[in-house]
């Protein structure tokens, strides 16, 4: 139900718990081959490691965490519709240490009010990219009190950042919501890298950046991008 493979040599294994103790051990891409699913999908299920998780569009249903040894883990979809689906209440990824690339596929949780991804709440926590990917399900929760969020792309339902936090830099994605969950107050532009801006996905309208974050319909683009969009208007 999953392979492993390691400079180029890809090893079958049986059942996915296997090949990701070979993953742990020996790095490379994990890549998935049918449906699968933790053990108790209802337990927290240790994926740390150093390695390349592939959906190849196929869905893991758990409820997944890195620990705080963890090193670094990049997450793919290089199939169509991959997914980590979380069961319940639960989050499908939650990260308590190391680095984390999100580049494809879907983080989906089964309630809406549930965390799609949770990172930055320990100092083991180091830093978290996204390129792509979706999470239009649920709330990612970034911030609290440690790591690094670079985000440059990606379909989020709900973006919650701590208000304490200045280590979140956004120069692109799509968002349903963006606000504060916790801590001070926050203005759009503490979000922003610099050249760029929140747009009405809509319209194309810049979003006044003299509010505290709490913005809807949005999405972030370069501020050549507005201007050109808004001389086009």
């Amino acid at each position: 139900s999953a392979s492993l493979t390691v400079n180029g040599t890809e090893t079958l294994y049986g059942t996915f718990e296997d090949a990701l103790t070979a993953a742990q051990e020996q790095g490379g891409t994990l890549t998935l081959l049918a449906n699968c699913q933790t053990p108790n999908t209802n337990e927290p299920f240790d994926i740390s490691g150093n390695y390349t998780l592939d959906l190849n569009g196929f869905t893991l249903t758990g409820r997944l965490y890195l620990s705080e040894t963890s090193t670094s883990l990049t997450v793919k979809d290089s199939g169509t519709n991959g997914k980590i689906q979380a069961t319940g209440s639960w989050s499908p990824l939650w990260v308590y240490g190391g680095d984390v690339t999100i580049e494809s596929g879907t983080l989906a949780t089964q309630r809406d009010n549930a965390q799609a991804l949770v990172f930055g709440d320990n100092d083991a926590c180091k830093t978290l990219t996204i390129t792509g990917g979706s999470f239009e399900t649920g709330y990612v929760q970034i911030g609290r009190t440690g790591g690094t969020t670079v985000i440059t792309g990606g379909a989020f339902h709900d973006l919650r950042v701590n208000g304490d936090s200045k280590r979140v830099t956004l120069s692109g994605g799509t968002f349903d919501t963006v606000k504060r969950y916790n801590g001070g107050t926050i203005a759009p532009t503490d979000l922003l890298a610099d050249g760029y801006t929140f747009v009405d996905r809509g319209t194309g309208a810049e979003v006044s950046t003299s509010q505290a974050a709490a913005l809807t319909n949005v999405k972030v683009v370069s501020k050549k991008t507005a201007n050109a969009s808004a001389s086009l208007t």
